[in-house]
């Protein structure tokens, strides 16, 4: 095994990211009946939480480029799940709305969420599974605190 291959295998970004790809094809297929993906199905329980969001609310919360978001918002809304309206505060700016096929079809979304966390943490003991919780989010933390302008480690030397 050379050092490329032998640091990927043990590199927790390489990982993270190979169980988020593989999360997504997963809820890629039990999104389907539905119409959505994984991206629209975080997008819509966020909406449902709040009752309504803008657009920039959202990206910033689910940490993707407004264009994304913007692809995202229109499937969505082709798909009757969500509604766009001027916001009465910022007129260029859209309020995001959830449907009442949203509504309806919330419990059953949550329940195909439900079912991906069931398989991640199958054979972990409670303890382990908040481990693994307080280690992903302490990373979160480190990841976050460079984009919000904290020096990378390498950059402090």
């Amino acid at each position: 095994m050379n050092k490329l291959e032998q640091h990927r295998l043990s590199a927790a970004g390489y990982k993270v990211g190979f169980l988020s790809r593989t999360c997504n094809t997963l809820l890629s297929r039990w999104l389907e009946p539905y119409g959505m993906g994984p991206a629209q199905v975080g997008i819509l329980t966020y909406v449902l939480e709040r009752g309504s969001a803008t657009q920039d609310e959202i990206s910033q919360q689910q940490r993707t480029d407004p264009a994304a978001t913007a692809r995202a918002l229109r499937a969505l809304e082709k798909g009757g799940f969500i509604s766009r309206c001027e916001n009465p505060e910022n007129r260029r700016k859209k309020l995001v709305f959830p449907s009442q096929k949203a509504r309806d079809a919330a419990e059953e979304l949550v329940a195909v969420l439900v079912k991906l966390e069931q398989q991640l943490y199958r054979n972990f003991s409670a303890e382990e599974k908040g481990n693994v919780l307080q280690l992903l989010d302490k990373m979160t933390e480190n990841a976050l605190a460079v984009l919000k302008g904290g020096a990378p480690l390498d950059e402090g030397k």
